[in-house]
């Protein structure tokens, strides 16, 4: 898999493309450095690289542009950052990044981790799961693909959030705690389970920008867990209401 590193600096870049070549050898990595010269790069993605770790080192207020151009674009991507309080870290998940490590963590966690993702993406750790699609009632998720689509519309998910969503609907009707859904994701145990709700949240979100109910869809056992609605009819989105203010007066030649 051919990687590509974005840093803020040379340094970094430096430091970085040593330490995963030696520590992630299967990938293939390449480095730069500063926005033009990532937007540059985005031009060949996917024919050159699948997959993005950006090194957030330093406060940078044009960073924050970066990660949201890889979520417009749906690229996959990792943050190494410095920020490491759980405000940001949410607000990282949100933005699509599939896992979010703090600088301050030891470089041995960082590659385990990088490997980890890696390795999910090329099906290694998902080999069961590689060919499947997975449809109930309108949504289906092609995990081969990494996508997932509701009303023939595709979501715009992360990759970790689109394996969330198969897992729930292969099962509807089952309770899934976030402890079997950290596992199923193999996320690290030092992450707080509140990744789980980000991503049930944005699954909802664009769920309901497809026209079904998200909250109706993936239920929310509180306490428990969540679990996908088996029962489909209930999905539908119901119309939004409109106001009185909103309903235009016939015209009088009406």
């Amino acid at each position: 898999m051919n990687v590509l590193i974005y840093a803020q600096n040379q340094q970094q870049i430096d430091k970085h493309l040593p330490l995963l070549e030696e520590g992630v050898f299967d990938h293939d990595f390449s480095g730069v450095c500063g926005p033009k010269a990532l937007n540059n790069a985005l031009l060949y993605y996917p024919e050159k690289f699948q997959y993005v770790i950006c090194i957030n080192d330093t406060p940078d207020p044009g960073f924050d542009d970066i990660t949201l151009e890889l979520m417009n674009k749906q690229i996959p991507y990792l943050l190494r950052t410095y920020k490491d309080n759980e405000l940001d870290v949410i607000l990282a998940f949100t933005k699509n990044a599939d896992d979010v490590i703090s600088t301050e963590k030891r470089d041995e966690i960082f590659i385990r981790r990088v490997r980890n993702i890696l390795d999910r993406y090329e099906g290694e750790s998902l080999a069961a799961d590689i060919n499947e699609k997975t449809t109930i009632g309108d949504v289906c998720v092609n995990i081969e693909k990494g996508q997932a689509f509701a009303n023939d519309q595709p979501l715009r998910l992360s990759h970790a959030e689109v394996l969330l969503l198969h897992y729930l609907i292969k099962n509807p009707g089952f309770l899934k705690n976030r402890g079997q859904i950290m596992d199923y994701l193999a996320l690290d145990e030092d992450m707080t389970d509140r990744i789980v709700d980000s991503y049930i949240k944005r699954i909802r979100i664009e769920l309901n920008y497809a026209g079904i109910d998200g909250k109706k869809a993936i239920i929310t056992v509180y306490g428990a867990g969540y679990k996908a609605n088996d029962k489909t009819d209930d999905w539908k989105a119901s119309p939004p209401s409109m106001s009185s203010s909103q309903i235009e007066a016939p015209s009088p030649n009406h």
